[in-house]
Protein backbone atom coordinates (compact mmCIF):
# COMPACT_ATOMS: atom_id res chain seq x y z
CA UNK A 1 0.00 0.00 0.00
CA UNK A 2 1.44 3.41 -0.74
CA UNK A 3 1.97 5.88 2.43
CA UNK A 4 -0.78 8.28 0.60
CA UNK A 5 -3.61 5.64 0.71
CA UNK A 6 -2.06 4.50 3.87
CA UNK A 7 -2.41 8.16 5.27
CA UNK A 8 -5.63 8.60 4.17
CA UNK A 9 -6.61 5.17 5.43
CA UNK A 10 -5.38 6.34 8.70
CA UNK A 11 -6.69 9.90 9.08
CA UNK A 12 -10.36 9.01 8.19
CA UNK A 13 -9.99 6.74 11.03
CA UNK A 14 -8.78 9.31 13.67
CA UNK A 15 -11.65 11.57 12.42
CA UNK A 16 -14.69 9.83 12.17
CA UNK A 17 -14.63 7.15 14.66
CA UNK A 18 -13.44 8.71 18.25
CA UNK A 19 -9.85 7.38 18.33
CA UNK A 20 -8.37 10.08 20.07
CA UNK A 21 -6.15 8.57 22.53
CA UNK A 22 -4.56 5.91 19.56
CA UNK A 23 -4.84 4.87 16.27
CA UNK A 24 -3.52 2.20 14.72
CA UNK A 25 0.08 1.96 13.10
CA UNK A 26 2.44 0.35 11.18
CA UNK A 27 -0.47 -1.24 9.10
CA UNK A 28 1.82 -1.98 5.75
CA UNK A 29 4.67 -3.47 8.28
CA UNK A 30 7.51 -1.26 7.17
CA UNK A 31 8.62 0.08 10.45
CA UNK A 32 10.91 -2.18 11.96
CA UNK A 33 11.53 -1.66 16.03
CA UNK A 34 14.37 -4.13 16.93
CA UNK A 35 12.89 -3.95 20.76
CA UNK A 36 9.79 -5.27 20.10
CA UNK A 37 8.99 -8.61 20.44
CA UNK A 38 7.79 -8.99 17.14
CA UNK A 39 10.11 -6.93 15.22
CA UNK A 40 7.61 -4.87 13.71
CA UNK A 41 6.76 -1.42 15.74
CA UNK A 42 3.27 -1.63 16.91
CA UNK A 43 2.40 -5.33 16.92
CA UNK A 44 2.51 -7.54 20.04
CA UNK A 45 2.70 -11.42 19.87
CA UNK A 46 -0.28 -12.74 21.77
CA UNK A 47 0.47 -16.38 21.49
CA UNK A 48 3.35 -18.09 19.88
CA UNK A 49 7.08 -19.65 20.24
CA UNK A 50 10.32 -17.71 19.92
CA UNK A 51 10.77 -16.18 16.57
CA UNK A 52 7.08 -17.78 15.67
CA UNK A 53 6.45 -14.19 14.47
CA UNK A 54 8.97 -11.73 12.51
CA UNK A 55 9.10 -9.62 9.63
CA UNK A 56 9.53 -10.76 6.44
CA UNK A 57 10.38 -9.65 3.00
CA UNK A 58 7.52 -10.80 0.81
CA UNK A 59 7.39 -11.93 -2.74
CA UNK A 60 6.19 -9.02 -3.87
CA UNK A 61 9.26 -7.11 -2.25
CA UNK A 62 7.36 -5.42 0.47
CA UNK A 63 7.67 -6.19 4.24
CA UNK A 64 4.88 -8.67 5.36
CA UNK A 65 4.45 -9.69 8.99
CA UNK A 66 5.34 -13.80 9.47
CA UNK A 67 3.83 -16.29 10.85
CA UNK A 68 5.58 -19.19 11.16
CA UNK A 69 4.48 -22.60 13.18
CA UNK A 70 5.65 -25.79 13.50
CA UNK A 71 4.45 -28.92 14.24
CA UNK A 72 1.06 -27.35 14.80
CA UNK A 73 0.01 -24.83 17.35
CA UNK A 74 -0.84 -21.31 16.89
CA UNK A 75 0.65 -17.77 16.17
CA UNK A 76 -0.68 -14.52 16.95
CA UNK A 77 -0.05 -10.98 16.92
CA UNK A 78 -2.20 -8.33 17.54
CA UNK A 79 -2.46 -4.43 17.83
CA UNK A 80 -4.92 -2.37 20.45
CA UNK A 81 -6.27 0.96 19.89
CA UNK A 82 -8.39 3.14 22.92
CA UNK A 83 -12.02 4.65 21.93
CA UNK A 84 -13.15 7.84 23.32
CA UNK A 85 -15.14 10.74 22.53
CA UNK A 86 -18.85 10.22 21.68
CA UNK A 87 -20.13 7.06 22.34
CA UNK A 88 -22.49 5.26 19.86
CA UNK A 89 -22.71 1.99 17.35
CA UNK A 90 -20.42 1.51 14.88
CA UNK A 91 -19.85 -1.10 12.36
CA UNK A 92 -16.06 -2.00 12.47
CA UNK A 93 -14.47 -2.90 9.29
CA UNK A 94 -10.89 -4.93 9.37
CA UNK A 95 -8.88 -6.20 6.13
CA UNK A 96 -5.50 -7.16 4.94
CA UNK A 97 -3.54 -9.35 2.50
CA UNK A 98 -2.98 -12.72 3.43
CA UNK A 99 -0.26 -15.54 1.52
CA UNK A 100 0.04 -18.76 2.77
CA UNK A 101 2.84 -21.84 2.56
CA UNK A 102 2.01 -25.24 3.93
CA UNK A 103 -0.60 -24.30 6.02
CA UNK A 104 -2.05 -26.96 7.54
CA UNK A 105 -4.92 -27.23 10.02
CA UNK A 106 -7.49 -24.30 10.17
CA UNK A 107 -5.31 -22.34 8.52
CA UNK A 108 -4.66 -18.77 8.44
CA UNK A 109 -6.69 -15.14 8.98
CA UNK A 110 -7.63 -12.10 10.37
CA UNK A 111 -9.60 -11.58 14.37
CA UNK A 112 -11.16 -8.45 15.93
CA UNK A 113 -11.93 -8.35 19.71
CA UNK A 114 -13.97 -5.45 21.09
CA UNK A 115 -13.33 -4.68 24.91
CA UNK A 116 -15.33 -2.80 27.13
CA UNK A 117 -13.71 0.42 29.58
CA UNK A 118 -13.05 -2.59 31.78
CA UNK A 119 -11.53 -5.05 29.57
CA UNK A 120 -14.19 -7.10 29.71
CA UNK A 121 -14.57 -9.16 26.12
CA UNK A 122 -17.70 -7.73 23.96
CA UNK A 123 -17.06 -9.67 20.85
CA UNK A 124 -14.84 -11.61 18.94
CA UNK A 125 -14.84 -12.28 15.44
CA UNK A 126 -12.42 -14.58 13.33
CA UNK A 127 -12.88 -16.21 9.67
CA UNK A 128 -15.74 -18.27 10.62
CA UNK A 129 -17.09 -21.21 11.49
CA UNK A 130 -14.90 -24.35 11.25
CA UNK A 131 -11.47 -24.26 8.68
CA UNK A 132 -14.15 -23.34 5.66
CA UNK A 133 -13.29 -19.62 5.39
CA UNK A 134 -9.54 -19.84 6.38
CA UNK A 135 -6.60 -19.41 4.42
CA UNK A 136 -4.56 -22.33 4.29
CA UNK A 137 -2.42 -24.71 1.91
CA UNK A 138 0.08 -22.47 -0.50
CA UNK A 139 -1.83 -20.08 -1.75
CA UNK A 140 -1.01 -16.48 -3.42
CA UNK A 141 -1.95 -12.95 -1.67
CA UNK A 142 -5.53 -12.61 -1.38
CA UNK A 143 -7.61 -10.38 0.66
CA UNK A 144 -9.55 -10.86 3.39
CA UNK A 145 -12.05 -8.93 5.31
CA UNK A 146 -14.30 -8.71 8.66
CA UNK A 147 -16.93 -6.87 10.19
CA UNK A 148 -18.07 -6.58 13.17
CA UNK A 149 -20.76 -4.14 15.12
CA UNK A 150 -18.76 -1.87 17.75
CA UNK A 151 -21.38 -1.37 20.49
CA UNK A 152 -21.36 1.93 22.16
CA UNK A 153 -20.01 0.88 25.84
CA UNK A 154 -16.34 -0.26 23.55
CA UNK A 155 -13.59 1.19 25.13
CA UNK A 156 -11.13 -1.05 23.16
CA UNK A 157 -10.57 -2.68 19.88
CA UNK A 158 -7.77 -4.99 18.86
CA UNK A 159 -6.86 -6.68 15.57
CA UNK A 160 -4.95 -9.49 14.59
CA UNK A 161 -3.39 -11.95 12.30
CA UNK A 162 -3.41 -15.59 13.10
CA UNK A 163 -2.30 -19.12 12.29
CA UNK A 164 -3.66 -22.22 13.37
CA UNK A 165 -1.61 -25.08 12.58
CA UNK A 166 1.35 -25.88 10.73
CA UNK A 167 3.64 -23.85 7.78
CA UNK A 168 3.79 -19.97 7.17
CA UNK A 169 1.33 -17.11 6.77
CA UNK A 170 2.53 -13.36 5.76
CA UNK A 171 0.17 -10.86 6.56
CA UNK A 172 0.20 -7.39 4.42
CA UNK A 173 -1.38 -4.01 3.65
CA UNK A 174 -4.09 -4.06 6.79
CA UNK A 175 -6.78 -1.46 6.29
CA UNK A 176 -9.40 -0.41 8.96
CA UNK A 177 -12.75 1.85 9.01
CA UNK A 178 -15.34 2.81 12.03
CA UNK A 179 -18.86 3.81 10.05
CA UNK A 180 -21.51 5.25 12.85
CA UNK A 181 -24.99 3.43 11.97
CA UNK A 182 -27.19 6.67 13.06
CA UNK A 183 -28.73 7.98 9.99
CA UNK A 184 -28.63 4.34 8.45
CA UNK A 185 -31.83 4.09 6.48
CA UNK A 186 -32.97 0.46 5.61
CA UNK A 187 -33.65 -0.61 2.39
CA UNK A 188 -36.71 -2.98 1.40
CA UNK A 189 -34.51 -5.94 1.16
CA UNK A 190 -32.87 -5.62 4.46
CA UNK A 191 -36.52 -5.05 6.49
CA UNK A 192 -37.97 -8.93 4.07
CA UNK A 193 -34.62 -10.18 4.64
CA UNK A 194 -34.18 -9.79 8.36
CA UNK A 195 -37.84 -9.95 9.40
CA UNK A 196 -37.59 -13.74 8.68
CA UNK A 197 -34.42 -14.26 10.50
CA UNK A 198 -36.45 -12.40 13.59
CA UNK A 199 -39.03 -14.49 13.22
CA UNK A 200 -37.50 -18.04 13.55
CA UNK A 201 -35.41 -16.49 16.42
CA UNK A 202 -38.27 -15.25 18.33
CA UNK A 203 -39.99 -18.95 17.37
CA UNK A 204 -36.92 -21.03 18.08
CA UNK A 205 -34.07 -19.83 20.28
CA UNK A 206 -34.07 -20.80 23.59
CA UNK A 207 -33.42 -17.30 24.71
CA UNK A 208 -36.54 -15.97 23.18
CA UNK A 209 -38.84 -15.03 26.24
CA UNK A 210 -35.49 -13.44 27.44
CA UNK A 211 -34.84 -11.13 25.05
CA UNK A 212 -36.58 -7.14 23.64
CA UNK A 213 -36.53 -8.33 19.76
CA UNK A 214 -38.46 -5.03 19.13
CA UNK A 215 -35.41 -3.44 20.29
CA UNK A 216 -32.77 -5.78 18.43
CA UNK A 217 -34.50 -5.26 15.37
CA UNK A 218 -34.37 -1.44 15.17
CA UNK A 219 -30.58 -1.73 15.66
CA UNK A 220 -30.29 -4.74 13.39
CA UNK A 221 -32.64 -2.55 10.20
CA UNK A 222 -29.71 0.10 10.54
CA UNK A 223 -26.52 -2.51 10.32
CA UNK A 224 -28.10 -3.66 7.42
CA UNK A 225 -28.68 -0.16 6.17
CA UNK A 226 -28.96 0.13 2.28
CA UNK A 227 -28.68 -3.27 1.45
CA UNK A 228 -28.81 -4.29 -1.88
CA UNK A 229 -27.42 -7.79 -1.55
CA UNK A 230 -28.25 -10.72 1.06
CA UNK A 231 -24.99 -10.71 1.56
CA UNK A 232 -24.98 -6.86 3.13
CA UNK A 233 -27.61 -8.18 5.80
CA UNK A 234 -25.18 -10.97 7.04
CA UNK A 235 -23.23 -8.51 10.00
CA UNK A 236 -26.79 -7.68 11.06
CA UNK A 237 -27.95 -11.25 11.42
CA UNK A 238 -24.48 -12.17 12.96
CA UNK A 239 -25.52 -9.61 15.46
CA UNK A 240 -28.94 -10.50 16.12
CA UNK A 241 -27.28 -14.46 16.67
CA UNK A 242 -24.60 -12.42 19.30
CA UNK A 243 -27.34 -10.44 21.15
CA UNK A 244 -29.21 -13.85 21.91
CA UNK A 245 -26.29 -14.19 24.05
CA UNK A 246 -26.82 -17.73 24.36
CA UNK A 247 -22.57 -18.49 23.73
CA UNK A 248 -23.51 -20.98 21.15
CA UNK A 249 -25.68 -19.86 18.09
CA UNK A 250 -23.90 -18.36 14.97
CA UNK A 251 -23.77 -17.52 11.40
CA UNK A 252 -22.92 -19.79 8.42
CA UNK A 253 -22.10 -17.33 4.79
CA UNK A 254 -23.37 -19.41 1.62
CA UNK A 255 -20.16 -20.28 0.61
CA UNK A 256 -19.47 -21.90 4.39
CA UNK A 257 -22.33 -23.97 3.87
CA UNK A 258 -20.98 -25.35 0.95
CA UNK A 259 -18.14 -25.97 2.32
CA UNK A 260 -19.11 -27.82 4.90
CA UNK A 261 -21.88 -29.91 2.89
CA UNK A 262 -19.30 -31.09 1.17
CA UNK A 263 -19.85 -29.32 -2.58
CA UNK A 264 -15.83 -29.43 -3.45
CA UNK A 265 -13.33 -31.77 -3.74
CA UNK A 266 -13.26 -33.59 0.26
CA UNK A 267 -10.23 -34.80 1.02
CA UNK A 268 -10.31 -37.40 3.65
CA UNK A 269 -6.21 -37.36 4.68
CA UNK A 270 -6.95 -33.81 5.63
CA UNK A 271 -9.46 -34.79 8.48
CA UNK A 272 -7.76 -34.71 12.11
CA UNK A 273 -8.65 -38.54 13.06
CA UNK A 274 -9.31 -40.14 16.39
CA UNK A 275 -5.58 -41.51 18.03
CA UNK A 276 -5.12 -44.84 19.90
CA UNK A 277 -2.67 -46.76 21.85
CA UNK A 278 -2.34 -49.66 24.75
CA UNK A 279 -1.95 -48.07 27.90
CA UNK A 280 -1.41 -50.36 30.83
CA UNK A 281 -3.34 -52.95 29.03
CA UNK A 282 -6.49 -50.55 28.34
CA UNK A 283 -7.30 -49.42 25.06
CA UNK A 284 -7.24 -45.79 24.98
CA UNK A 285 -8.74 -43.27 22.06
CA UNK A 286 -8.12 -39.73 21.29
CA UNK A 287 -11.90 -38.72 19.50
CA UNK A 288 -11.44 -35.18 18.35
CA UNK A 289 -13.67 -32.71 16.65
CA UNK A 290 -15.65 -33.15 13.51
CA UNK A 291 -16.37 -30.35 11.39
CA UNK A 292 -18.18 -30.77 8.37
CA UNK A 293 -21.21 -32.88 7.07
CA UNK A 294 -19.50 -33.97 3.57
CA UNK A 295 -20.87 -37.75 3.60
CA UNK A 296 -17.01 -39.07 2.02
CA UNK A 297 -15.95 -37.43 5.25
CA UNK A 298 -18.01 -38.75 7.93
CA UNK A 299 -17.84 -42.24 6.56
CA UNK A 300 -13.73 -42.05 6.66
CA UNK A 301 -13.88 -40.43 10.42
CA UNK A 302 -16.67 -43.16 11.08
CA UNK A 303 -15.02 -46.36 9.97
CA UNK A 304 -11.45 -45.10 11.78
CA UNK A 305 -13.22 -45.07 14.94
CA UNK A 306 -14.58 -48.38 14.43
CA UNK A 307 -11.25 -49.97 13.45
CA UNK A 308 -9.38 -48.91 16.43
CA UNK A 309 -12.57 -50.76 18.45
CA UNK A 310 -11.79 -53.38 16.05
CA UNK A 311 -7.84 -53.50 16.66
CA UNK A 312 -8.22 -52.99 20.32
CA UNK A 313 -10.56 -55.51 21.12
CA UNK A 314 -8.15 -58.11 19.57
CA UNK A 315 -5.47 -57.34 21.80
CA UNK A 316 -6.88 -58.71 25.19
CA UNK A 317 -7.75 -55.24 27.14
CA UNK A 318 -9.22 -55.01 30.58
CA UNK A 319 -11.49 -51.58 29.95
CA UNK A 320 -11.82 -48.88 27.55
CA UNK A 321 -9.98 -45.19 28.07
CA UNK A 322 -12.43 -42.31 25.27
CA UNK A 323 -10.63 -39.18 25.68
CA UNK A 324 -12.89 -36.19 25.12
CA UNK A 325 -10.77 -33.68 26.34
CA UNK A 326 -10.05 -31.91 23.21
CA UNK A 327 -13.02 -32.53 21.46
CA UNK A 328 -14.77 -28.94 20.60
CA UNK A 329 -17.73 -30.54 19.29
CA UNK A 330 -19.21 -29.83 15.19
CA UNK A 331 -20.84 -32.85 13.79
CA UNK A 332 -22.10 -35.72 16.76
CA UNK A 333 -22.85 -37.65 13.68
CA UNK A 334 -19.66 -39.84 12.75
CA UNK A 335 -18.78 -39.59 16.87
CA UNK A 336 -21.59 -41.26 17.85
CA UNK A 337 -21.71 -43.77 14.55
CA UNK A 338 -18.22 -44.52 15.21
CA UNK A 339 -17.95 -45.27 19.06
CA UNK A 340 -21.72 -46.56 18.54
CA UNK A 341 -20.38 -50.56 19.70
CA UNK A 342 -19.36 -49.19 23.36
CA UNK A 343 -22.62 -48.35 24.51
CA UNK A 344 -25.09 -50.04 26.15
CA UNK A 345 -28.76 -49.61 25.13
CA UNK A 346 -30.08 -47.89 21.98
CA UNK A 347 -31.55 -44.68 23.06
CA UNK A 348 -28.64 -42.57 24.23
CA UNK A 349 -29.78 -39.10 24.66
CA UNK A 350 -32.43 -36.09 23.72
CA UNK A 351 -32.57 -32.83 22.73
CA UNK A 352 -35.59 -30.71 24.00
CA UNK A 353 -36.84 -27.70 22.58
CA UNK A 354 -38.79 -24.75 23.83
CA UNK A 355 -42.28 -25.99 22.20
CA UNK A 356 -42.19 -28.88 24.21
CA UNK A 357 -41.13 -31.41 21.16
CA UNK A 358 -38.28 -33.38 21.73
CA UNK A 359 -35.79 -36.14 19.55
CA UNK A 360 -33.75 -38.94 20.52
CA UNK A 361 -29.99 -40.65 18.72
CA UNK A 362 -29.64 -43.55 18.96
CA UNK A 363 -27.03 -45.92 18.18
CA UNK A 364 -29.29 -49.04 16.93
CA UNK A 365 -28.72 -52.03 14.41
CA UNK A 366 -25.26 -50.87 13.98
CA UNK A 367 -25.97 -47.24 13.05
CA UNK A 368 -26.31 -43.55 14.45
CA UNK A 369 -29.65 -42.42 13.87
CA UNK A 370 -32.82 -40.41 15.21
CA UNK A 371 -36.09 -41.77 16.68
CA UNK A 372 -35.60 -44.47 13.96
CA UNK A 373 -34.04 -42.68 11.01
CA UNK A 374 -30.73 -44.64 10.46
CA UNK A 375 -28.49 -41.88 9.28
CA UNK A 376 -24.98 -43.33 9.36
CA UNK A 377 -23.65 -46.51 9.07
CA UNK A 378 -20.23 -47.84 9.56
CA UNK A 379 -18.96 -49.29 6.14
CA UNK A 380 -17.72 -53.10 8.35
CA UNK A 381 -19.80 -52.66 12.04
CA UNK A 382 -18.04 -54.09 15.11
CA UNK A 383 -19.73 -55.86 17.28
CA UNK A 384 -18.12 -55.37 21.02
CA UNK A 385 -18.63 -57.37 24.34
CA UNK A 386 -19.96 -55.15 26.61
CA UNK A 387 -18.00 -56.57 30.07
CA UNK A 388 -15.35 -53.98 29.79
CA UNK A 389 -15.46 -51.05 31.95
CA UNK A 390 -15.25 -47.49 30.26
CA UNK A 391 -13.64 -44.58 31.33
CA UNK A 392 -14.31 -40.69 29.56
CA UNK A 393 -12.25 -38.32 30.51
CA UNK A 394 -13.55 -34.44 29.94
CA UNK A 395 -12.56 -31.05 30.19
CA UNK A 396 -13.25 -27.89 29.78
CA UNK A 397 -12.64 -28.13 26.36
CA UNK A 398 -14.60 -30.70 25.71
CA UNK A 399 -17.68 -29.03 24.09
CA UNK A 400 -20.82 -28.43 22.15
CA UNK A 401 -21.36 -31.95 20.25
CA UNK A 402 -18.57 -33.25 21.88
CA UNK A 403 -20.84 -32.69 25.31
CA UNK A 404 -23.25 -34.59 23.36
CA UNK A 405 -20.85 -37.96 23.50
CA UNK A 406 -19.72 -37.41 27.10
CA UNK A 407 -23.38 -37.43 27.55
CA UNK A 408 -24.14 -40.26 25.77
CA UNK A 409 -22.02 -41.67 28.10
CA UNK A 410 -24.07 -41.03 31.13
CA UNK A 411 -25.86 -43.81 32.26
CA UNK A 412 -23.95 -46.73 29.99
CA UNK A 413 -23.08 -49.77 31.98
CA UNK A 414 -19.64 -50.01 33.68
CA UNK A 415 -18.94 -46.01 32.52
CA UNK A 416 -17.61 -43.14 34.43
CA UNK A 417 -16.49 -39.65 33.77
CA UNK A 418 -12.87 -38.47 34.84
CA UNK A 419 -11.67 -34.81 34.66
CA UNK A 420 -13.15 -31.32 34.70
CA UNK A 421 -17.09 -29.92 33.91
CA UNK A 422 -17.47 -29.46 30.50
CA UNK A 423 -17.39 -26.56 28.46
CA UNK A 424 -21.22 -25.77 29.38
CA UNK A 425 -22.41 -25.60 25.38
CA UNK A 426 -25.43 -28.10 26.25
CA UNK A 427 -27.94 -26.80 23.82
CA UNK A 428 -28.47 -28.22 20.35
CA UNK A 429 -28.07 -25.86 17.73
CA UNK A 430 -31.09 -26.15 14.97
CA UNK A 431 -30.38 -25.45 11.28
CA UNK A 432 -32.69 -22.39 9.96
CA UNK A 433 -31.49 -21.64 6.23
CA UNK A 434 -31.95 -17.90 4.83
CA UNK A 435 -32.85 -17.52 1.04
CA UNK A 436 -29.25 -16.89 0.14
CA UNK A 437 -28.44 -20.01 1.14
CA UNK A 438 -27.21 -18.91 4.14
CA UNK A 439 -27.45 -20.38 7.39
CA UNK A 440 -28.23 -19.98 11.03
CA UNK A 441 -27.03 -22.35 13.63
CA UNK A 442 -29.48 -21.17 16.63
CA UNK A 443 -29.25 -22.85 19.82
CA UNK A 444 -32.90 -24.26 19.98
CA UNK A 445 -32.57 -27.17 22.19
CA UNK A 446 -31.49 -28.60 25.76
CA UNK A 447 -29.23 -31.81 26.08
CA UNK A 448 -30.23 -34.58 28.04
CA UNK A 449 -29.24 -37.71 28.62
CA UNK A 450 -30.91 -41.27 28.21
CA UNK A 451 -32.95 -40.95 31.19
CA UNK A 452 -33.97 -37.73 30.43
CA UNK A 453 -31.94 -35.51 32.80
CA UNK A 454 -31.23 -32.38 31.55
CA UNK A 455 -28.83 -30.01 31.53
CA UNK A 456 -28.65 -26.08 31.46
CA UNK A 457 -24.68 -25.96 31.67
CA UNK A 458 -21.62 -28.31 31.80
CA UNK A 459 -21.89 -31.49 31.87
CA UNK A 460 -20.16 -33.04 35.72
CA UNK A 461 -17.99 -35.97 35.94
CA UNK A 462 -18.49 -38.49 38.13
CA UNK A 463 -14.98 -37.92 39.00
CA UNK A 464 -13.43 -34.31 39.00
CA UNK A 465 -9.46 -34.82 38.75
CA UNK A 466 -7.10 -31.15 38.02
CA UNK A 467 -4.97 -31.53 35.69
CA UNK A 468 -1.73 -32.19 35.97
CA UNK A 469 2.03 -30.42 34.42
CA UNK A 470 3.17 -30.83 31.13
CA UNK A 471 5.77 -33.73 31.46
CA UNK A 472 4.38 -35.27 34.50
CA UNK A 473 2.00 -38.20 34.19
CA UNK A 474 -1.40 -37.83 32.98
CA UNK A 475 -3.62 -37.43 36.90
CA UNK A 476 -6.94 -37.83 34.75
CA UNK A 477 -5.73 -40.68 33.25
CA UNK A 478 -4.00 -42.35 36.20
CA UNK A 479 -7.22 -41.61 37.90
CA UNK A 480 -9.52 -43.40 34.98
CA UNK A 481 -6.22 -46.65 34.82
CA UNK A 482 -6.82 -46.73 39.29
CA UNK A 483 -10.99 -47.31 38.32
CA UNK A 484 -10.68 -49.65 36.00
CA UNK A 485 -7.79 -51.70 37.99
CA UNK A 486 -10.31 -51.63 40.46
CA UNK A 487 -13.27 -52.87 38.55
CA UNK A 488 -11.30 -55.95 37.30
CA UNK A 489 -10.46 -57.16 41.55
CA UNK A 490 -13.84 -56.42 42.08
Amino acid sequence: MQWGKLRLVLLLFYCCTGLHAQVFRNLNMEALCPDSITGLCHWQKSWGGAKTIRPDEASSGNRALLIDVDNGGVGFAEQAAEITGKQQMKILTFSGRIRTQGATGKGAGLNIGIYDKEGRLLFNKDMGYGSFSWVSGNTDWRTCTLSAVCAPEAAKIKIGAILYGSGKAWFDDFEVALEPVRGRKPSRLAKTYLSQVLDTLSTHSLRKDSVNFRSLKKLALKIAGPAQKPADCHLAVTYLLHALNDHHSFFMTPEEVKSWEGNGDPNPADLVYPKSEIMADCGYIWVPYFHGGDPELIQAYTDSLQRILRKLDQTNIKGWIIDLRDNTGGNMGPMIAGLGPLFTGEKLGCLFDVNGGSECWTYKDNAFGWEGRREITPTSPVTLPHNRPIAVLISNRTGSSGEIVAISFVGNAKTRLFGQPTWGLTTGNGNFDLPDGARMMLASTIMADRNGNRFFGPVPPDEQVNPGNKGEPDPVVQAALAWINQIEKD
